[in-house]
């Protein structure tokens, strides 16, 4: 994923699913760290549930 991108998809995340940003930052470390999908690391560690999810991964689609 770009970087730009990845800010975008960030910033959709805290503002419209309302993440909390050390959530965030948790989530990107333990990426980077495995080589990982955002989505899916969020998933994994129960900052998103399955419906999010999938909203996560339409609005990749589109964006």
């Amino acid at each position: 994923m770009e970087a730009q991108q990845e800010q975008l998809l960030l910033q959709f995340l805290n503002r419209e699913m309302d993440i909390p940003s050390p959530s965030l930052e948790r989530a990107v470390r333990q990426c980077d760290a495995a080589a990982g999908s955002l989505p899916i690391i969020l998933w994994q560690y129960g900052f998103i549930n399955i419906h999010q999810l999938q909203q996560v991964f339409e609005w990749l689609e589109t964006n």
